[in-house]
């Protein structure tokens, strides 16, 4: 959270962010505004240096950088439902990108949900999706009836047909969420209320092994593209662990192996430590192993944990197939001394 208790009104406002991988200032999508105490949020992996800017060319007192990447502001989505007593959840099935800057944004999956009435009891009668990017998206509707001193919350329901809409970027943006403008509207027709849960609503997935490392690359398969991807961890004397070998020669450390290699949904390859790992240089490749539907550039994630703590994460994408698992081709990503 950041004051900005200077502002009249967040028409043209940005968070931005100084890049060390990209070399750039990059434009965080505002994720909370705190009216009554005049904040705004970004929600965030990564610290480092952040400013809130109206003329991204004017950067006062925050360090200089090479450029600031050119960024349309987000939109919303708004969905009324006035006769109240239920609570909604929106996700988001499929996007089609409406900027080229937005061809590797991954927006499938994001999720909005009601809330509750200030003072707490009843939902709120409208649901936003704010903070995303221009384009067209598939939403996938499902409720819960809300519970009562006399009575337990209902069934899961989702609606049969999920509504199409398109999405443009906010003219204004003001304190109040209500006060954004223009929204995209949300409304379901053609389709009935079904109980149980929808089948895009991801399964359940294990915990994830951790310890004094934890590496986690993680990726989303889409429905025009599919890979998959593996991650390589190198240790000393050229040991380490990949899919083909999920136990280091030293059993110091594992991989887990959790992923929609083949459907469309979130992927993940996990790497962590089941003991102290020796002394030495350790580095961290990434690898498309097959490209099953479609080309081009995947944006990946890889987070480091360390004894704990969050150290760093980075953001970039990989294109390359090495099928032949050729170390010189893997992208490597980062390297470390334990």
């Amino acid at each position: 959270m950041m004051p900005a208790s200077s502002l009249i009104d967040l028409d043209g406002v940005y968070i931005i962010w100084y890049s060390e991988l990209e070399g750039k200032w990059v434009n965080v999508p505002i994720s909370e505004i705190d009216a009554q105490n005049k904040r705004l949020g970004a929600s965030v992996f990564e610290l480092g240096y952040f400013a809130i800017v109206k003329d991204k060319n004017a950067l006062t007192g925050v360090p200089p950088g090479v450029e600031i990447q050119e960024y349309h502001k987000s939109g919303g989505i708004r969905f009324s439902h006035p006769s109240g007593g239920y609570y909604y959840t929106l996700l988001v099935a499929a996007y089609i990108p409406k900027y080229a800057e937005d061809n590797f944004s991954n927006m499938v999956g994001s999720t909005a949900s009601t809330g509750s009435q200030i003072g707490g009891g009843s939902p709120r009668t409208v649901t936003h999706m704010i903070g995303i990017r221009p384009g067209t998206y598939t939403i996938v509707v499902s409720r819960r009836k809300a519970g009562t001193m006399w009575e337990l919350p209902g069934k899961e329901e989702f609606y049969s047909v999920a509504p199409v809409i398109n999405v443009g970027s906010f003219q204004y943006v003001g304190w109040e969420t209500e006060n954004s403008f223009p929204w995209a509207e949300l409304s379901l027709s053609g389709g009935q209320w079904q109980t149980g849960f929808p089948s895009i609503w991801p399964t359940p997935t294990v915990s994830l092994g951790t310890g004094e490392l934890q590496i986690t690359l993680s990726w989303t398969n889409t429905s025009t593209r599919i890979y998959t991807i593996d991650i390589f961890v190198y240790g000393p004397n050229n040991d380490g662990v990949s899919w083909h070998k999920p136990y280091s020669s030293d059993g110091c450390y594992a991989l887990d192996r959790t992923s929609a290699d083949f459907n469309v949904g979130y992927s993940i390859r996990n790497v962590y430590s089941i003991k102290k790992m020796i002394s030495g240089k350790y580095e961290v490749y990434v690898n498309i192993w097959k490209k099953h539907t479609g080309d081009g550039p995947m944006p990946i994630e890889v987070r480091v944990i360390r004894k704990g703590k969050f150290e760093k994460l980075i953001r970039t994408q990989i294109s390359n197939l090495n099928y032949e698992e050729d170390k010189s081709k893997m992208l490597k990503v980062y390297e470390f001394n334990m």
